[in-house]
């Protein structure tokens, strides 16, 4: 296969067999994820918290900043319903993918114009949330079309090696904004930034092209369910009531102190943008290995729910860690790089095919965009309440064991409290193809022998039998 086949290989006719046109929608499916990681990348994390800084913003201000995502993700319901009515998800996603993804260009004479804070965060703010609203549409659809597109018994594998070319692709696009920030004074702050959403912009452009190119296979159609009929059906279904108790009492958990790590980095740290990008170099270099010769075979061997109080209880603690950390003492800043990306890929992974394996078939669109609508309202509830309560505690000073401990120490220690209360709830979600929590410490254990004996393997070509 040629560059060109690599890059933009041909779409089968329709004439073509399903296995045909399956395997080429799922190349376009990977395609299509890197360059949406860089998008995605370099729209959010540090680059937008440096965003909402250079246009003035508190805490209070990166919280709701943080909350416009997950809040927006309740527009997913609306793609389910446009969907059905336009008789395919491309018909949708594709123009969605547009507005979400190159509203981005007006941000770039935002950063030139010389407004106050008072003018350019909410002009701001309105930008990111149409985004978001259009960005929240293709969310449910992708995860819909992906559920018909890759068989279930190879999803996890899959989707593990998705994940990995996407990590790679953009570390280099992270990178070279990093070093680009980095060589900048706050002066120059303007140009990084229009070379950074720029970049994100067009690379968001190129996700249309393929969006509009790839394999989609056919959807069935139902009657538009009234939405209290969607939420009938969910109160109807205790696996799925489980699921959704879970992830509200894990998003509050998480959006409590999301806005602040970044900050943290920065202001307290001391970090320049490059050491910060070391540690996203491990921890996706890390979500690169793991997820697809490590989480992936263990979900599909020991299931979903064992990874996810696996990881969890790992995540749970790991918010302590940033109590001793030091401007000259990084040593906790490296462990944390590293069990993030030990655990934050296998947790991530699991909770990504949990709903697709608890959410009945019937109307399963409507079901997912009602799960993670609620779930995303309740982590952007917890973003806007961690920015409120982070504010409130602005200049406040703790000494304990001869540290000076600050307001972002307290949403720290909030945050892991609340998120070690709710591995007692999700380990409450059903998971029928569950094996035990030994079961998968020791198919872990197995998986991370086989990619330190083989790395190569995360090369080689896609063995589709069960293990």
């Amino acid at each position: 296969m040629n560059l060109r086949e690599l890059l933009a290989p041909r779409v089968p006719p329709a004439s073509a067999p399903t296995a045909v046109r399956r395997r080429s929608g799922i190349h376009y499916s990977f395609l299509e994820g890197a360059w949406a990681q860089i998008f995605i990348s370099l729209t959010g994390g540090k680059f937008l918290t440096d965003l909402l800084r250079f246009f003035g913003a508190n805490d209070q201000w990166l919280g709701f900043g943080s909350a416009v995502q997950p809040i927006t993700s309740t527009m997913q319901i609306l793609g389910a319903y446009l969907s059905n009515w336009a008789g395919e998800r491309k018909r949708v996603i594709v123009p969605a993918c547009v507005v979400a993804r190159q509203s981005w260009w007006l941000v770039l004479p935002l950063i030139l114009l010389d407004l106050p804070s008072s003018i350019k965060l909410p002009v701001f703010l309105a930008l990111f949330t149409t985004s978001m609203v259009a960005d929240a549409i293709i969310a449910n659809l992708w995860l819909s079309w992906t559920a018909d597109l890759i068989p279930d018994k190879v999803r996890g594998r899959i989707l593990g090696k998705r994940t990995a070319l996407m990590l790679t692709i953009a570390l280099g696009a992270d990178f070279l904004i990093s070093e680009m920030r980095g060589r900048t004074d706050h002066q120059g702050h303007a140009p990084y930034l229009l070379a950074c959403f720029g970049t994100a912009a067009a690379a968001g452009l190129v996700t249309a092209f393929l969006f509009r190119r790839q394999w989609e296979p056919p959807m069935k159609r139902h009657p538009v369910p009234p939405l209290r009929e969607v939420f009938r059906d969910a109160l109807a279904s205790d696996g799925v009531m489980r699921l959704l108790t879970a992830r509200c009492a894990w998003n509050i958990a998480v959006g409590i102190a999301m806005a602040f790590w970044t900050p943290f980095m920065m202001d307290y740290l001391d970090l320049t943008f490059t050491q910060i990008l070391w540690y996203n170099l491990i921890v996706q270099g890390m979500t690169v290995f793991l997820g697809a010769l490590v989480w992936g075979p263990v979900i599909d061997r020991a299931g979903t729910v064992p990874v996810v109080l696996i990881c969890g209880l790992v995540i749970g603690l790991m918010p302590f860690l940033w109590l001793f950390m030091g401007p000259e003492d990084l040593a906790f800043y490296w462990l944390d790089a590293v069990l993030t990306g030990l655990c934050w890929s296998g947790f991530n992974a699991a909770m990504g095919i949990l709903p697709l394996q608890v959410v009945p078939t019937f109307r399963r669109d409507y079901q997912l965009a009602m799960l993670s609508a609620i779930g995303g309202i309740v982590l952007g509830l917890g973003s806007v309440a961690g920015g409120t309560i982070a504010q409130a505690l602005h200049g406040i000073e703790i000494h304990w064991n001869g540290r000076e401990y600050g307001n972002y120490h307290v949403m720290f220690v909030i945050s892991g409290l609340l998120r070690l209360s709710c591995l007692f709830v999700l380990a409450r979600v059903p998971d029928v193809r569950s094996k035990g929590i030994m079961f998968a410490l020791l198919a872990t254990g197995t998986s991370m022998k086989e990619m330190v004996t083989n790395p190569m393997l995360l090369f080689a070509r896609r063995n589709t039998r069960r293990r």
